[in-house]
């Protein structure tokens, strides 16, 4: 009997041995999962907030280009009778537009500036009209802009371009009279050591009075 009550209880003692013994490898288990699924979380979430912001700043890039391309495609003479484009650079450009039909013409000026493209209006004050540069109103359109040298914002054509090679007006040339269509173009991101690549967004613009000196 004794040596049965022994048994019993070394029986008993093996038993809650191998429990203990699954209860520790199960913890393991599950801190380990745990862990992992916590590194998940934060990896998407923080993917998830890259992706999110360079998809909001390409929207922001996109909704701008339909405004400013009719803005440029409108430009017409100053209220100073000046020609409808005052400057055309890589990352600069001037002209003359009535932005808001108002019946005033504006100057606007879209430029980079670091990696934000600003935008200057400027109304016609005065009997003559004068464009006083005090009166600029000054505004931020997109950010995170990372154009380079090998890809400018403002690209001109002349009459000649077919949507091929050809046509281009370089800004340097300072023959603004020549130019007939404007390409806009922003490559965007929002970090560029962080996944997704940059995008691109583009558009090509016809100036509407000037078509009649092709």
């Amino acid at each position: 009997m004794q040596h049965s009550h022994f048994r019993r209880r070394n029986h008993f003692k093996n038993s809650a041995g191998m429990t203990l013994a699954e209860l520790v490898v199960v913890s393991a288990i599950v801190a380990i999962v745990g862990v992992a699924v916590s590194r998940l979380g934060r990896d998407v979430f923080y993917y998830n907030r890259y992706f999110s912001n360079d998809i909001s700043v390409g929207d922001q890039a996109q909704k701008l280009l339909r405004p400013m391309s009719q803005e440029i495609r409108a430009a017409s003479p100053s209220a100073t009778g000046a020609y409808a484009i005052a400057s055309a650079q890589a990352t600069d450009l001037t002209f003359y537009s009535d932005i808001d039909n108002d019946g005033l013409i504006e100057q606007v000026r879209y430029y980079l500036s670091g990696t934000s493209v600003l935008k200057e209006v400027t109304k016609p004050t005065g009997n003559p009209a004068v464009y006083n540069a005090a009166n600029k109103v000054t505004t931020t359109v997109v950010t995170n802009v990372r154009n380079d040298v090998n890809q400018p914002i403002f690209n001109y054509y002349d009459s000649t371009y077919n949507g091929g090679a050809g046509g281009e007006v370089l800004p340097s040339s300072g023959n603004i009279t020549a130019i007939r269509l404007v390409r806009i173009t922003f490559v965007i991101d929002n970090d560029l050591n962080m996944p997704p690549p940059a995008q691109t967004v583009t558009t090509l613009v016809g100036i509407r009075n000037l078509k009649q000196q092709l």
